[in-house]
């Protein structure tokens, strides 16, 4: 049996970087890397660019988190996860290295990619994405061709700092000494100054990327807010020969990632899945709901994860809500994990709020899916809360 996976969070490298030396150091035997940081647009630019990579015929690893279902669908290569049974060997190994009971699961399973990357031929480049923050992450061990930054907003601020300099600051841990560093040139005075000084620090070029104009109607991920991650990857391209080829081009326009405003239907009923945790994202989700349905009322199941700031994310949601004459269900989908109905409705007891369970969910999907009506249902929120309707619809064979 393996033993369970400690849950903790540990900002720090100290333990991690003892660890990886004792295991004979498997970061430093990895093919090319580029690094990926940012409070919202990781996985996003990092699908765009694996996508591309891989149809211009090279063989690329992927590192993200979290994951829906599987630990194994966080180390992929060429979009295939680690089989369970390398998965378990590896973890067996890695489990039986002294000091492995004191790190945590990020840890662990960063160490475990580390090893089957290293390992695995041929392999011509890996795409980190880190955790959480940037600058103490597990990830930020590597040493990678270039670091890519996203966008910043609030997130994790009881680790991270309570000030967009704050956050910004550990994003930019991940510049290297002469690395290049693609980021955004969106970001306020205040981001872009942190990011400027940081890189001067570190003697490595910054290149400031604007955002798309637009993307075009045939990419699989056209939403407004994807423009940015579309920039950022097309940027990160040019360090690869045929990396504007129409090969490349192709790659970019298949790029899908699900749970990024994924979109299906039921008849003439429409689902969105979008992973907004955040303040950030849920505004950004809004902005394109806004666009693609103006005016329509649309019906909201959302459920968020008690360690985020689900205060500022209904201060986005309510004015939405109001204007449009939508509709909210909060969906208390793990009670050790979830704002629970009673926490959300005593900061908003004016606001009209039905409350559902898991099997609430999947007995609307059952019944929508044999008597569809017209309509738009929006599920939202957690990533934990979009996993399990993931799980749902991998169930009933639906997606």
């Amino acid at each position: 049996m393996i033993q369970a996976l400690n849950p903790r969070i540990r900002y720090g490298l100290d333990e991690f970087t003892h660890f990886l030396s004792v295991l004979g150091n498997p970061q430093k035997q990895l093919p090319s890397c580029i690094h990926i940081a940012g409070t919202n647009g990781k996985g996003s630019t990092l699908t765009y660019l694996a996508s591309a990579l891989q149809a211009i015929g090279l063989s690329v690893g992927t590192y993200t988190s979290p994951h829906f279902i599987s630990y194994t669908e966080r180390i992929c290569i060429n979009q295939d996860p680690i089989s369970q049974e390398q998965f378990d060997h590896l973890l067996l190994k890695l489990q039986a290295v002294p000091g492995a009971s004191r790190l945590t699961e990020f840890e662990i399973l960063t160490a475990l990619a580390f090893l089957y990357f290293s390992t695995t031929k041929p392999l011509d480049i890996v795409l980190f994405e880190t955790g959480l923050g940037g600058r103490l992450d597990a990830t930020n061990v590597i040493d990678p061709l270039c670091a890519i930054i996203t966008r910043i907003g609030w997130d994790h601020l009881a680790i991270l700092g309570h000030t967009l300099e704050d956050i910004a600051r550990e994003k930019a841990g991940i510049i290297k000494p002469t690395k290049p560093v693609l980021t955004l040139s969106s970001h306020c005075d205040c981001v872009r100054d942190i990011f400027k000084k940081t890189a001067s620090s570190q003697h490595a070029p910054i290149r400031w990327v604007s955002p798309e104009p637009s993307i075009p109607a045939h990419f699989k991920m056209n939403t407004i807010y994807q423009r940015e991650n579309l920039a950022l990857a097309k940027e990160a391209l040019s360090f690869f020969e045929n990396g504007h080829s129409d090969a490349a081009k192709t790659g970019l326009a298949e790029a899908q990632i699900w749970g990024r405003y994924h979109r299906f239907f039921y008849g003439d009923h429409c689902i969105v899945v979008d992973a907004a945790h955040n303040p950030d994202g849920m505004q950004q989700l809004l902005k394109q709901l806004d666009y693609d349905f103006p005016d329509q009322p649309l019906t909201f199941m959302v459920g968020f994860y008690n360690q985020k700031d689900a205060v500022a994310m209904m201060a986005h949601l309510i004015p939405f809500l109001n204007k449009s004459d939508s509709t909210m269900a909060l969906c208390e989908f793990d009670p050790s994990l979830c704002w629970t109905y009673n926490n959300l409705h005593a900061l908003f007891p004016t606001l009209p709020l039905t409350c559902l369970s898991l099997e609430t969910v999947k007995q609307f999907l059952v019944d929508l899916y044999h008597r569809p009506k017209p309509g738009v249902t929006v599920i939202t929120g957690s990533i934990y809360y979009i996993a399990h309707f993931k799980e749902m619809l991998s169930a009933s064979a639906t997606l």
